[in-house]
């Protein structure tokens, strides 16, 4: 089973990750308990409770804290399971290094893009 934290404050591209996330589990034979977050700070305080997931999807551009700042902060709780961001732009794809992301989508993304980010 792996536990996977979804973080984007637009209702359209969670719907979106969650129905991809349920193909891919259905063609990989996997087991997900996702938790989605409308907001950094909500998944911020999941964390700060103890809770750790196997897979962060993060949108970069979100009200309050950031989805880069929500990386910064895994990592330097020494979480090192996958980032994969989600986000509307190129801005921040060389900042995503510094925070060893797994991968870095552009919405809106495909099925073929998401199963190549999860494969990693």
């Amino acid at each position: 089973m792996i536990k996977i934290a979804v973080c984007d404050d637009e209702q359209l591209y969670m719907d979106n990750t969650g129905e991809m996330l349920r193909k891919y589990a259905e063609a990989h034979a996997e087991t997900f308990v996702i938790e989605y977050f409308v907001s950094s700070s909500m998944l911020l305080d999941r964390i700060e409770g103890g809770k750790r997931y196997d897979i962060y999807l993060l949108d970069i551009y979100m009200p309050g804290v950031s989805g880069m700042s929500v990386a910064t902060e895994l990592r330097s709780k020494s979480i090192r399971s996958p980032i994969i961001f989600l986000t509307s732009s190129t801005e921040h794809a060389v900042e995503a290094f510094g925070v060893d992301a797994t991968h870095y989508l552009l919405k809106p993304y495909t099925d073929q893009n998401f199963f190549a980010a999860m494969d990693k």
